[in-house]
């Protein structure tokens, strides 16, 4: 291909929820997109989802290019789709919005917006050609479009007071009738039956709501089809209140490689994402958001609530594996092949507050089942967990520990980074764990000489440490690290500076070819897997000032660099790393390539972690935001 070609592939599932009107979602797997000859690359994670749209609405979504190469990218054009269902938003490349150009410099980052929508069922295949350097790139584009209905409509907050004068968003729900939560809001009609008390926007903002007069309650009716829900809104002096009510909870749909154990891998490609009312479905042997009948895994996250306080029984029934963290506490744990299984858990909840939770469930043969269900004191006879008490809002990560991490047994060094908010002293300790035989402490030390800029700091991560570039690092005996052409993988979630030079995330063994083994990040955002002269540098880079998770793996032939839990580069080498002295994080072993901001959740394992594994690690730890 002379170096510059390319060969970028975009794959649109659509798939459109026919009522009145009809809805429409778009999965775009990234895991198509591939670069031959290595120039402009798509370098935005592997899976997305705009979520569900009404019919003739444009869906769009914003892609991220970038130049990995050390040479211009020129004559940069998009051409024509060939289907009238794909556009560049506002019908010119790169997209309104968007910010290619006609050239892109090495190392450098664009974006483009494409547009998506069909007034039509069926399936449609079209074309997206991307010309550059005089080459042009051609992949199909796939639009499905199948059909379902709502079964309900409901209104959130369904209940309220304000003063007059006042405003209040309202919002519109749509129950599908395989569990599903769709808001509606924008799609559905709003009334009132006493406007002269309280009115409602049914034109440029739909649902909200103004205090006219004093009285009520007024009813606020939200119609979608022939389907309709209300609100009482009462109009008075005072403070608003409003009640919070949960939605559901946020799931994330994956299918599992066949073939592949299952527990090990069980997200392998998402493929579905929505909101979904209660963890309670019966899929037996049939069809589910995931599509097909077995091998696919569930992920939900949000916060739960309970009416009252004090100890609560927390069951899992599912077949086959599943596990539930509550405020980051791993309450159920049965990540095994079974059938219909009851398994019970304790957490005591203070009513009125959300605490975070995970629930994962994995399919691998036979009937489905997954319920979350829970009961004051004892499990005499728990119900599913209302939706008024689940909610799809954004997590922090969740921390590092044998709970979230797989082949914990393999770790043989993890810090979480997790401290008492403040300064870190010259010489502190930093806590660690090995998890291999019976799982021990390897605590590091501070290195903060200067005594400023090291610091334990909150953040979406919940903590991380803060490196100052200049003397900031950690280190500890590096005794039992993999060494010579041993396997082994690192993980670690950096948030870097630019400060326009190379810095150092992690090294040991010695300075010398082939001889140490470390991870950094270039001063161009590039990720490097040192083996001292003999190196493996990534494809794409991580941006500045943004948590990234980094992972590299060795096997003693191929090196391998993932980025957000992704494949980025794979370099066929052969290291023998010395065993050294000392790990550092932070720096590299002759004391320069100090890092620059945050560093969180970093571990070595003495074994070679799976791309599901990896991807697994990144979904735990990473802050989930539903669409």
């Amino acid at each position: 291909m002379g170096g510059v070609g390319l060969e970028q592939m975009f794959r649109f599932f659509l798939i459109l929820f026919v009522s009145v009107p009809v809805f429409s979602q778009v999965i775009i797997p990234f895991s198509y997109w591939k670069a031959r000859g290595g120039l402009l690359v798509i370098s935005d994670g592997p899976t997305y989802n705009y979520g569900l749209v009404p019919t003739n609405n444009a869906v769009d979504k914003v892609f991220t290019v970038t130049n990995t190469s050390s040479s211009l990218a020129s004559d940069v054009s998009g051409a024509t789709f060939s289907s009238a269902a794909y556009t560049w938003k506002g019908g010119t490349f790169p997209g309104t919005g968007g910010t290619c150009g006609t050239s892109v410099l090495a190392g450098a980052t664009c974006t483009v917006v494409v547009s998506a929508s069909s007034a039509t069922t069926g399936t449609i295949a079209s074309n997206v050609v991307i010309n550059y350097s005089s080459t042009t790139s051609t992949r199909a584009i796939t639009a499905q479009f199948t059909a379902t209905t709502y079964t309900s409509v409901f209104v959130s907050p369904n209940t309220g007071n304000f003063p007059i004068g006042n405003t209040q968003q309202l919002q519109c729900f749509g129950r599908t009738a395989d569990g599903g939560v769709v808001e509606l809001t924008a799609s559905c009609s709003w009334s009132s039956n006493n406007v002269a008390r309280v009115t409602v926007d049914d034109a440029s903002n739909r649902g909200l709501i103004t205090g006219i007069a004093n009285g009520g309650p007024t009813t606020i009716t939200a119609t979608y089809g022939a389907n309709s829900g209300t609100a009482a809104i009462t109009v008075s002096a005072g403070a608003p209140t409003f009640p919070d009510e949960g939605i559901g909870l946020f799931a994330r749909y994956y299918t599992i490689t066949s073939g592949v154990a299952s527990p090990h891998d069980p997200f392998t490609a998402l493929v579905n994402q929505r909101i979904d009312a209660q963890v309670n479905f019966g899929w037996a042997s049939g069809s589910n958001p995931a599509g097909g009948v077995n091998d696919f895994g569930v992920r939900w996250t949000g916060q739960i609530s309970a009416a009252s306080s004090g100890s609560y029984c927390v069951r899992n029934r599912s077949d086959d594996g599943a596990r539930i963290w509550i405020d980051n506490t791993l309450v159920v744990d049965r990540w095994v092949d079974q059938g219909a299984t009851n398994t019970n858990g304790t957490f005591t909840f203070t009513a009125g507050v959300k605490y975070n939770i995970v629930h994962e469930f994995y399919e691998n043969g036979g009937d489905a089942e997954i319920r979350l269900q829970y009961q004051s004191i004892a499990c005499v006879a728990p119900t599913a967990v209302p939706q008024i008490y689940l909610w799809p809002t954004a997590l922090r990560a969740m921390d590092l520990h044998s709970a979230t991490v797989p082949r914990y047994t393999d770790m043989i060094r993890g810090y979480a980074m997790n401290g008492a908010v403040g300064a870190i002293a010259n010489g502190a300790a930093i806590t660690g764990m090995s998890g291999g035989g019976a799982p021990t402490p390897v605590n590091a030390t501070a290195s903060n000489a200067n005594g400023t800029g090291m610091a334990y700091v909150s953040s979406e991560r919940s903590q991380a440490i803060s490196f100052d570039g200049i003397d900031d690092s950690i280190s500890v005996a590096a005794s039992t690290v993999p060494t010579a052409a041993s396997n082994r993988s690192i993980s670690v979630w950096v948030n870097p500076t630019n400060t326009g030079s190379d810095q150092m995330i992690a090294f040991y063994g010695a300075e010398t070819t082939s001889n140490g083994y470390g991870l950094a990040v270039l001063s161009n955002g590039l990720i490097r897997n040192y083996g001292w002269g003999n190196d493996c540098t990534s494809l794409a880079s991580v941006a500045w000032d943004t948590w990234s998770m980094v992972t590299a793996t060795y096997d003693g032939a191929n090196a391998r660099i993932y980025i957000n839990g992704v494949l980025n580069q794979t370099c066929a080498k052969v290291w023998s790393t010395s065993a050294g002295s000392t790990l550092y994080v932070g720096r590299s072993n002759g004391g320069s390539m100090y890092f620059d901001g945050l560093i969180d959740d970093f571990a070595i394992w003495d074994t070679v972690l799976t791309a599901g594994e990896i991807y697994t690690i990144y979904e735990r730890l990473h802050v989930t935001n539903p669409p």
